[in-house]
């Protein structure tokens, strides 16, 4: 393999394993897994700024969710 190809594969590693260890994916995924359950509720528009709160919420994890991934 190329030096400069093992070199830019360990520095990527590397900032893989720094991203990883600040960033508890396990518990995002918790995350949009409960609010995935509040907004499926049939009684989440009863309180129209709670609704708000949890889809916004939820989009905003989903998004961190799919970008870390």
């Amino acid at each position: 393999m190329n030096p400069d190809v093992a070199a830019d594969l360990n520095d990527l590693s590397a900032t893989l394993h720094s991203i990883e260890a600040v960033t508890d994916l396990d518990a995002l995924r918790a995350q949009v897994t409960e609010l995935e359950t509040q907004a499926a509720s049939p009684t989440l528009w009863d309180d129209p700024e709670q609704g708000q709160k949890v889809t916004s919420q939820l989009s905003h994890k989903q998004a961190e969710l799919r970008r870390l991934a």
